[in-house]
């Protein structure tokens, strides 16, 4: 039983090294000028995120109306070659 806690608090020790060298990377990148930061603002990446779900709901909606129209127009094609006249 013992055996499980030491993996265990070792795998954690790992994990904060590597989460302290990762801050030193950014605090060394930062000193230099050259943050990390992305292309884009804050704001524009709410703005974009906010549309994009805007455009999931508008799709889902366009999901919801189309496929009862498209089920008919299925179901007519079937009908069509069914039929020998048709």
């Amino acid at each position: 039983m013992f055996f499980p806690d030491y993996k265990a608090e070792c795998v954690v020790r790992e994990q904060v090294k590597d989460r302290l060298r990762a801050a030193e990377a950014r605090r060394a990148l930062h000193r230099a000028g050259l943050d990390q930061r992305g292309w884009i603002s804050r704001q524009v990446c709410r703005l974009i995120g906010g549309l994009g779900g805007l455009l999931v709901v508008l799709g889902r909606r366009l999901e919801r109306y189309e496929a009862p129209s498209m089920a008919r127009a299925v179901e007519r094609g079937r009908t069509s070659e069914a039929s020998p006249g048709g």
